[in-house]
């Protein structure tokens, strides 16, 4: 355990951060797809693939949550981003997305260590299927037709593969100028 993790207020949640090269191509999307900026486009240094959201969390499960975690082995492995999607998959879309490439197995092994964990400390598991993806931006109700230009002229969006070495466990705090998140602890693989 980690003598410098310390729980905080805020949701919890696992995730990998992709770094800033694979994901740079964004803002030229934001650029040249969204002048009127119709989309809420997630910061870079909020972009992330979610492995486990827990929300509110007391201070004592926060650090059973981290103990656990450290003991998650699995090995380093590469992933890249691949696509653009949206959800709703209809309707109107809500949530632009970045994909991946055929994903390693070890992504998928990690994730399933990770949902165990959310089971050992009591919570509900996520019974959607697991849809690894990057959120890119949030969209308003008259963005339809942006996204959907962001879609076809993006087709072929996509990244140099990155190496994902550990997972983060983050807390998203809500502040009157949007949600900050804290990255509590680095948990690296062995």
């Amino acid at each position: 355990m980690h003598d410098d993790f310390e729980p905080v207020a805020g949701r919890i949640f696992v995730a990998i951060s992709p770094p800033d090269y694979a994901t740079r191509r964004v803002a030229e999307i934001q650029k040249k797809d969204d002048p009127r900026k119709q989309l809420r486009w997630v910061p870079p240094e909020k972009r992330h693939l979610t492995l486990a959201f827990f929300g509110e969390m007391e201070a004592e499960k926060q650090l059973e949550l981290a103990r656990l975690l450290q003991n998650v082995r699995v090995r380093r492995f590469y992933l890249e981003l691949k696509g653009l999607g949206v959800f709703p998959g209809k309707g109107k879309p809500q949530v632009l997305w970045a994909g991946l490439a055929p994903a390693d197995p070890l992504l998928f092994q990690l994730h399933g260590k990770i949902e165990q964990i959310v089971l050992d400390l009591g919570f509900e598991p996520d019974l959607r299927r697991f849809n690894p993806h990057v959120t890119l931006a949030r969209c308003n109700e008259r963005a339809s037709g942006v996204v959907q230009r962001i879609l076809k002229r993006n087709a072929d969006f996509g990244s140099a593969p990155f190496e994902v070495a550990e997972v983060i466990l983050y807390a998203s705090q809500f502040h009157p100028g949007g949600s900050v998140y804290t990255e509590l602890l680095k948990i690296p693989f062995h």
